[in-house]
């Protein structure tokens, strides 16, 4: 409709911040009115205002390295801080931040009495006050909501710190009848999810705290408005149901405007907020209710879909094991049974483990058969008696599923002939977190490129990097081989198997091996790949030895 149209309509109507005759929409039929009400403004110079953007965790690739986000608005809308409202790259940021709280607290807050005593004066320690202190409790109540979740009996969880040599940011909980535990030495010790929370939520807490002289004694001294996109990014249900609604009740005169695609996280939020969350469904900007989130139906269809394919699995492998003959060693994913079978062939010719008569349950694509599968599988069978032996085998790189699936490091009987245990970690991977079957080789025998100039990738030889498309609104993930390792990620370092048909080196070629062609080339015995060193699947089996004669 042109302006002129317009006019003739509607120009006995009065609209909110809209001027008919302003000369712009004379002009063109539509402009952009930048300079807020006097309402909004206040809002803004007198708040806390951050955006926490869907590369929060990451560094965009637009960035660059020395690049400045340069859109600025007016400093009255931050307060007097001159920091970014866009959120990136935040865990690395809190946690310098918290170790000058730290600092600043051990330097300016003690509270110390001096006493007169027979003996002489002396030094009365009656701890610390101040704002550094406050911040830290504060930070102290926000991990004790996380933690909280997993177990009803923890106490408190606290902020620690690591020795000079190593210097991190350590969290430490009490449990009710314990003394404290070290639960984590680093924030990289932490699950993902966990990980992400704490850099969102005490993000807040640092921004209040340099923007505020005054003190914040509780978290309802902080005001302001924060906008998320996608804020159940890398959580898993619990956490966005159960933690993320506690989180945002935690600061109660924050605005938050969020974006979710998570039927759970809206499930938990009804229940915090009680029909106090307002609901607009995008991009049609409609307000809904709970019951009409269209994700619900969505998860409905999932979680059918899920239970149907572990009816298939389980179903599938139940009659495999009617006809069973021999003990039968089921494996976590579609490669691990071929490393395990390869191995078990080449150390029988050297000799060994010749009495070792054992089936693996050899399966490709037909199966999908992660850790939680197999955790189900474990629990399913163990309810019938079974006339052999059947040993389900995990990788070591999941807590919650090494404290149900391992026995003390031992092995798992689950009772009826059904047996479990985690592979125990090589010789020359003490220090690892995160073992998988591929580990058992030397990182040489990793990297061995094959005939297509491909080779496996660990996660801490890859960045992975972000940016909007230039023709579009999509996010597009560029994933570049780097020459040279990140060092500090050593030791939590897993086999990278994701995207790696878009791994790329400098020069744009396609680099990367998938988990399944490696062990593919393994177990056909492909040139370069036959005579990798198979001393440390010697444990697996000796394992298996002895659930077998149990």
């Amino acid at each position: 409709m042109s302006s002129s149209a317009f006019n003739s309509n509607y120009s006995s109507k009065v609209f909110f911040n809209f001027d008919v005759n302003e000369s712009m929409f004379q002009k063109h039929g539509f402009y952009k009115k930048t300079s807020p009400i006097d309402e909004v403004k206040e809002t803004l110079e007198n708040n806390i205002f951050l955006y926490f953007p869907l590369t929060r965790y990451e560094k965009s690739a637009w960035l660059g390295k020395s690049a400045k986000i340069d859109f600025q608005f007016s400093e009255k809308i931050v307060g007097v801080s001159n920091t970014n409202i866009v959120k990136n790259n935040v865990l690395k940021k809190i946690e310098v931040w918290i170790l000058n709280i730290l600092l600043d607290q051990a330097i300016y807050e003690k509270r110390i009495q001096p006493r007169i005593t027979p003996s002489g004066s002396e030094q009365l320690w009656l701890g610390y006050s101040g704002k550094n202190t406050d911040t830290l409790e504060l930070i102290n109540k926000l991990l004790t909501i996380i933690y909280k979740v997993k177990n009803k009996n923890i106490e408190y969880v606290r902020i620690g710190v690591s020795e000079k040599k190593q210097r991190n940011i350590a969290i430490i909980i009490k449990i009710q009848n314990e003394t404290e535990i070290n639960i984590s030495p680093s924030f990289s010790h932490l699950s993902s999810g966990e990980i992400m929370l704490v850099a969102l939520f005490v993000s807040i807490l640092e921004e209040y705290d340099y923007i505020n002289n005054t003190q914040a004694h509780d978290t309802s001294d902080i005001s302001g408005i924060v906008l998320i996109d996608e804020i159940d990014l890398h959580l898993h249900i619990e956490l966005q149901k159960e933690i993320l609604p506690q989180l945002l009740n935690f600061f109660p005169k924050i605005q938050f405007i969020i974006t979710t695609h998570s039927p759970f996280f809206i499930l938990g939020l009804d229940a915090v907020y009680n029909n106090q969350v307002k609901l607009i469904d995008l991009p049609i900007g409609n307000e809904i209710t709970i019951t009409e989130f269209s994700e619900f139906q969505k998860a409905y269809d999932v979680f059918i879909e899920k239970n149907e394919q572990f009816k298939t699995l389980y179903k599938t492998i139940s009659q495999e094991l009617l006809i069973l003959r021999k003990p039968r060693i089921i494996t976590e994913g579609k490669t691990d049974w071929k490393h395990l079978k390869k191995a078990l062939i080449r150390l029988q010719k050297q000799g060994k483990f010749k009495q070792l008569d054992i089936e693996f349950l050899e399966y490709e694509n037909e199966i999908q058969m992660g850790d939680g599968e197999l955790i189900k599988m474990c629990e399913q069978f163990a309810k019938t008696l079974h006339e052999k032996k059947v040993i389900f085998i995990f990788d070591r790189d999941n807590q919650d599923i090494i404290k149900k699936a391992d026995g003390n490091n031992l092995f798992k009987d689950w009772g009826n002939n059904v047996f479990s245990f985690c592979i125990l970690v090589p010789s020359h991977r003490r220090k690892y977190s995160n073992i998988s079957i591929e580990f058992y080789y030397k990182d040489d025998e990793i990297k061995t490129i094959d005939n297509s100039s491909k080779r496996l990738y660990f996660s801490n030889e890859i960045d992975i990097v972000t940016k909007q498309s230039a023709t579009n609104k999509t996010v597009e993930k560029h994933i570049n081989a780097l020459n040279n390792p990140k060092l500090n990620e050593e030791y939590d370092k897993k086999i990278y198997d994701q995207d790696v048909d878009k791994i790329q080196n400098d020069t744009g070629n396609l680099v990367a091996l998938s988990k399944s062609n490696f062990a593919n080339n393994i177990y056909n015995d492909k040139d370069g790949f036959k005579e990798f060193d198979i001393i440390e699947f010697e444990k697996i089996f000796e394992k298996i030895e002895e659930i077998l004669c149990s």
